[in-house]
């Protein structure tokens, strides 16, 4: 969260498995961080919910709060359980304001 706040695409991406990295680009980090950004505004605090582990990932919630969404946005962080150093394998943000 700190890199996509800060528009730092090394920050962001540093856990990231080979196959995020190669999916997200600088210009695809920037493209996301500008919609976050215009559609729910600064990012202000999240809050850990729990985990679950499915299909050999470790699927980690988080409950957070930005400046122009007045409800909480869910993000979804999927870790790869197989290997050592959980890298990221997936990150999804849930809220009704992103779907419009």
């Amino acid at each position: 969260m700190q890199g996509i706040s800060e528009g730092d695409y090394s920050l962001y991406t540093q856990d990231f498995a080979k196959v995020m990295k190669d999916s997200q680009t600088r210009e695809g980090f920037l493209e996301v961080q500008r919609n976050l950004q215009k559609t729910l505004g600064k990012f202000q605090s999240v809050e850990y919910l729990g985990f679950y582990e499915q299909y050999g990932g470790i699927i980690t919630l988080f409950k957070s709060r930005f400046s122009k969404e007045k409800e909480d946005v869910l993000i979804k962080l999927v870790l790869d359980g197989k290997k050592a150093g959980l890298q990221v394998t997936g990150l999804w943000f849930d809220s009704p304001a992103l779907e419009k």
